[in-house]
């Protein structure tokens, strides 16, 4: 898990060692994966990301707030609106153009079952 600590005047990444950590979209037939399975010649092996991969940490230690990253659309989508209440209408229109974007990004090289969809973030 990366946990990313910002400041006022400073940037502090805390990581762990140098590799690939995680990616997203590498459901079957995806551009990322078939290209991946290619460079590797089928080598790498993939684990599905825990429902909560990610944490950024924002501001100094006396006033630090941290926000959870969760993989699935819905479930980051309610993690979103968990984090930041009164705010669901921008967030569900967040979701709504980054699958828009999406779409017309991805409509000429990918073809997606619903759950593909579903586990693309």
């Amino acid at each position: 898990m990366r946990i990313n600590l910002l400041t006022e005047n400073s940037c502090d990444l805390r990581l762990p060692p140098p590799g690939i950590h995680y990616l997203g979209q590498l459901h079957e037939n995806s551009m990322l994966k078939v290209a991946l399975d290619q460079i590797t010649e089928g080598q790498l092996q993939f684990t599905r990301l825990e429902q909560h991969f990610d944490t950024l940490v924002l501001g100094p230690p006396d006033q630090r707030r941290e926000y959870r990253i969760h993989a699935g659309k819905t479930e980051m989508a309610a993690s979103l609106k968990k984090q930041f209440p009164g705010e669901g209408e921008a967030i569900d229109e967040f979701m709504r153009l980054m699958k828009v974007e999406r779409e017309e990004g991805n409509h000429q090289h990918e073809v997606m079952t619903d759950e593909e969809e579903e586990t693309r973030w």
